[in-house]
């Protein structure tokens, strides 16, 4: 009882049941101490991920209205290309000559410059059998707005049976597939888009041939049936 006395007051009432309240020294009440610490940590992750998810969701509008705002000023459009001559240049032998085709390009585009890398790949294809190959670098160069600009092309043309059938016999008619997989960079005003590639294909319908001085072949009758843009891969390259 001395002890009791000595550490807790006791008050009661008259009532029938009691009502003990007790009273303990301050220094007696310890806290379990990693409760609070579990609950600030929490909050902290939970305010945290709030806090990261508005602000991505903030980048991402203003990305979508700078697209937005690009689309609608720039209004881009895909260029547009033609097969304007072709010209043997060189003759080692009848059967692998090299002949310069010569690409035109149109830039529709009033905002938006083209710049054509060096490391460009040239094929011709017929019946989806490669007979010509690139001869040398692609042209390096900067299609400006609303420009017209003429491209040469080297091909190592390796002349099949096919070919030299056509020789003998003007009717018949094959078709020809020019392959163009060339990175290049888009302009618009000051800034620089990162690397692309434009994928391009030109189909042509060879009508005849005909031997010039035994030495070379070129077309008589040629009909582009179209130049047009496979896929443009706007990734990183």
């Amino acid at each position: 009882s001395k002890m009791i006395s000595q550490n807790a007051r006791f008050q009661a009432t008259t009532s029938s049941s009691q009502l003990y309240i007790i009273q303990l020294p301050i220094n007696r009440i310890h806290p379990r101490p990693h409760n609070s610490s579990n609950d600030d940590a929490n909050i902290s992750f939970t305010f945290l991920l709030l806090w990261v998810s508005l602000l991505l969701f903030i980048v991402a509008l203003i990305l979508l209205l700078i697209f937005i705002i690009f689309l609608f000023v720039v209004r881009p459009k895909g260029p547009k290309y033609y097969i304007d001559n072709l010209i043997p240049i060189n003759q080692s032998s009848y059967y692998d000559v090299i002949y310069n085709f010569s690409i035109r390009s149109k830039n529709p585009n009033c905002h938006m410059g083209i710049i054509y890398q060096n490391d460009g790949i040239v094929s011709l294809s017929l019946k989806q059998q490669v007979i010509a190959i690139g001869n040398g670098k692609f042209p390096k160069f900067y299609h400006g707005t609303k420009k017209s600009m003429l491209f040469n092309l080297l091909l190592n043309f390796k002349h099949p049976k096919e070919i030299e059938d056509i020789l003998k016999d003007e009717k018949i008619q094959l078709p020809l597939s020019l392959l163009i997989n060339v990175p290049v960079k888009f302009k618009i005003w000051l800034v620089k888009s990162w690397r692309m590639k434009i994928v391009i294909r030109c189909e042509m319908t060879i009508s005849a041939f005909a031997k010039v001085q035994d030495t070379f072949i070129e077309f008589l009758r040629r009909h582009v049936d179209s130049c047009i843009i496979l896929r443009m891969m706007l990734f990183m390259v």
